[in-house]
């Protein structure tokens, strides 16, 4: 999920590119992207850059209501029920075509 969403969070994107590159035994350092989107918390986007547990936080605003209601037809009352899931914000949609988009291995080990 990290991965996913490095776009998103406080991440460095340019580190696992730079990896065979760099030093092993020095500490890795931030890229001027990450460098960039730390100071000034927005991705090259402009949207704004989360913690992972922030990003979770606002993603969890996101409800299904499920509705019951009685309808009163000829022979009594029957219940109804009507589920509704919240539109979606615009940070909510990208974390979600980002998982979607995120590749993953379900082949068995």
């Amino acid at each position: 999920m990290r991965g996913a969403w490095a776009e998103l969070l406080f991440a460095d994107e340019a580190l696992p590119a730079t990896r065979p590159v760099r030093d092993p035994v020095l500490p890795a350092q931030p890229s001027a992207s990450a460098r960039a989107k730390k100071r000034q918390r927005q991705s090259p986007a402009g949207d704004p850059v989360h913690s992972f547990e922030t990003l979770l936080a606002h993603l969890a605003t996101q409800t299904r209501n499920t509705c019951r209601l009685q309808k009163q037809g000829p022979k009594g009352f029957a219940d109804v029920t009507v589920e509704e899931i919240t539109e979606p914000t615009a940070l909510q949609a990208r974390a979600a075509e980002l998982v979607e988009l995120f590749p993953v291995d379900r082949s068995p080990n």
